[in-house]
């Protein structure tokens, strides 16, 4: 019985947060004279538009910002039946989402709605952040067949430039020449990041698997291992297209002689 308790309440917690954190998405902010950037006149259709501008474009805004999505959260609150707030914060209760001592119970449903509607925005710029990876390991590719390249040092083979090579000790398993590469590609692939735009940034490091919005804070603020963990990802994919590549006329040199 205790269990099923349980079931329902983890069940209605995520079911209600969702309809909230949808309709909060679907409205739009009054216009506040406290963020700049409103007056460049640029407007929005709902704020699921304007999060995701001010997450990617505006961190200086996001505080203040973020203070202005209370209020609208808590006009949403206001609408609901005591009965509904009171099942919502013992299920946000029961599911440990907050400690009840010295707590603004209103505040902990706003808090998660908001950290909701900042992960409904990163798994949106996930979902997009595919082209510009596509773009970078274009570019990556690019940069590293121009790498300074005196021959192959895997054994008897005909590489023309390093990203033959790096394939080549990929495909036939070369360990120890792999480490050698991996130094030499990760640090090109950081030295490309350090150059890039914030915004590109933004969007690679959005595109990582792992992350979670841990607070209701900016889940894309720029911190130090940013480009660490893009430049391991890119350096993941670059791996896995070296792998894919085709090199037969490298391994198989009389044939293609012939």
């Amino acid at each position: 019985m205790v269990n099923d308790v349980e079931i329902f309440l983890e069940e209605y917690l995520d079911e209600k947060l969702e309809v909230l954190c949808e309709e909060f998405l679907a409205g739009k902010m009054e216009k506040a004279c406290d963020i700049d950037y409103l007056s460049y006149g640029i407007s929005f259709n709902n704020i699921f538009e304007e999060l995701t501008f001010v997450i990617l474009y505006e961190e200086k805004s996001y505080e203040v910002f973020r203070k202005n999505l209370f209020k609208r959260v808590y006009d949403i609150l206001k609408e609901l039946p005591d009965e509904e707030i009171t099942l919502l914060l013992f299920a946000l209760l029961k599911a440990e989402i907050f400690y009840v001592e010295d707590t603004d119970l209103n505040e902990e449903i706003a808090v998660a709605i908001i950290k909701l509607a900042n992960t409904k925005v990163l798994n949106h710029l996930y979902n997009i952040s595919t082209k510009i990876y596509e773009k970078y390991m274009q570019q990556l590719k690019e940069g590293i067949m121009e790498f300074r390249f005196s021959g192959s040092v895997a054994g008897d083979y005909e590489t023309s430039d390093y990203w033959e090579e790096f394939c080549l000790i990929t495909q036939e398993n070369y360990d120890y020449l792999y480490d050698i590469c991996y130094e030499d590609i990760y640090s090109y692939i950081l030295d490309v990041l350090n150059k890039s735009p914030e915004i590109d940034i933004k969007l690679l490091f959005a595109g990582i698997e792992d992350i979670t919005v841990e607070g209701i804070e900016n889940p894309l603020s720029i911190h130090a291992e940013m480009n660490n963990c893009i430049a391991e990802k890119l350096f993941d994919l670059i791996s896995d297209m070296a792998a894919s590549e085709d090199i037969m006329h490298i391994l198989y040199t009389d044939d293609y002689d012939e």
